[in-house]
């Protein structure tokens, strides 16, 4: 199975050297990949970014002289199979039943 490394919110505020807020509007506008939120209590969540995504990221600005597109693209497609790949792990703890669309 494929292992996913996570870095925490305040981990990618002190690497992208940003503010919360900003990193808030960069994940609205579809440029930044979206946390994985983790409820810890009634009230909070802690916020995780899956590493491989915050590197595609990297990636596509440098290759892309800072293309918003292209960067939306790789983000959507990331995300999908973010998806996909959780809908297949409740396949195999559920079985096909388990999961509805």
């Amino acid at each position: 199975m494929k292992e996913i490394y996570l870095r925490t919110w305040d981990w990618v505020i002190h690497d992208e050297e940003l503010g919360a807020e900003q990193l808030n509007r960069l994940i609205e506008r579809g440029v930044f990949p979206k946390p994985i939120s983790i409820p810890v209590s009634t009230r909070t969540a802690q916020r995780y970014f899956p590493s491989h995504e915050l590197a595609a990221r990297r990636a596509v600005l440098l290759k892309t002289d800072g293309d918003e597109m292209a960067v939306k693209a790789v983000l959507e497609k990331l995300h999908r199979e973010r998806n996909k790949l959780a809908d297949d792990v409740l396949v195999t703890i559920l079985g096909d039943e388990g999961v509805t669309a």
